[in-house]
């Protein structure tokens, strides 16, 4: 916990009190939750962040990650938005994920050309 106290002060913002007692309760381990929440641990998040992946403005920081074979997310609290006892919290895909490429249209489309 003192490691993500250290990172949080970079971003010139303070963990929102639901985020400490998420902590306090389940950064360790997420017990029955771990399928679900396996990536939200506090030695998850901090890995993250040792291997250079996490690339954020710096009001944003990670708190999870969902590691889906389909579409992996990259949660995020952004600080600079407090609601209530949290914070906003935002979704991307993660760095690394599986491209698909761009979409085009297909052969047999509707659009015929003039």
């Amino acid at each position: 916990m003192e490691e993500l106290e250290e990172r949080v002060e970079l971003t010139g913002y303070d963990f929102p009190p639901f985020y400490r007692w998420f902590l306090s309760r389940l950064g360790g381990s997420v017990g029955a939750l771990h399928p679900l929440l396996r990536g939200f641990t506090a030695a998850e998040v901090l890995a993250a962040y040792h291997s250079g992946s996490v690339n954020v403005a710096r009001s944003q920081f990670l708190i999870g990650r969902k590691p889906d074979p389909l579409m992996p997310l990259d949660v995020y609290y952004d600080l600079a938005h407090p609601l209530r006892d949290d914070a906003l919290v935002m979704n991307a895909v993660m760095e690394g994920a599986l491209r698909l490429g761009p979409v085009r249209p297909s052969a047999n489309s509707s659009r015929r050309a003039s």
